[in-house]
C-alpha cells in the first residue's frame, strides 16, 4: 500500500496520508486511488508516522472505521470501515534509495495482539506416504 504525504498533493490546507494505491485493505473497503486518510479508529492520520501507528494497533481480522477525503471533492469526507488483513496482506513500509532508484521494502511494526494471534494459530504439517 503506497501512501505518501497530502500536503503537497492538495492546495489548501488538509492533513492527512495521499493513497497512491488502496491495495487489499483499503481497495476492499471501497476507499479509492487519490484518498487523503485523515482518521482512522477516530485518531488523527496528520503524518505518516501517526497513519502508521494507527494500523499497528489494528489486530488481523479487526475492523475500524476510516474516514478520508478526494481531490475531487476535498470539502465532504466519506467514512468507510476497513478490515485489517495481516495473514495474507502484511504491512510493508518502503523507503526510496535515491541512489540506486529502488523502494526498500521492510515489515511494519506488528501489534501485541496480532503478533499473539499470529503465535497461537501455527501448526505443524506432516507428510503421509500413499
Amino acid at each position: 500500500m503506497p501512501f505518501l504525504s497530502a500536503g503537497a498533493a492538495l492546495q489548501r490546507t488538509t492533513r492527512g496520508v495521499y493513497v497512491a494505491n488502496p491495495g487489499y485493505v483499503f481497495g476492499a473497503a471501497g476507499i479509492p486511488r487519490g484518498a487523503v486518510i485523515m482518521t482512522i479508529n477516530g485518531r488523527k492520520t496528520d503524518t505518516l508516522q501517526e497513519f502508521e501507528a494507527g494500523i499497528a494497533q489494528l489486530a488481523d481480522g479487526e475492523r475500524a472505521p476510516v474516514r478520508y477525503i478526494t481531490i475531487d471533492d476535498p470539502n465532504n469526507s466519506e467514512l468507510r470501515a476497513i478490515r485489517m488483513d495481516r495473514l495474507w496482506f502484511p504491512v510493508r513500509h518502503c523507503d526510496r534509495d535515491d541512489a540506486s532508484g529502488l523502494w526498500i521494502a521492510s515489515s511494519s511494526r506488528r501489534s501485541p495482539t496480532q503478533a499473539r494471534a499470529r503465535d497461537s494459530t501455527a501448526f505443524r504439517t506432516s507428510r503421509t506416504r500413499g
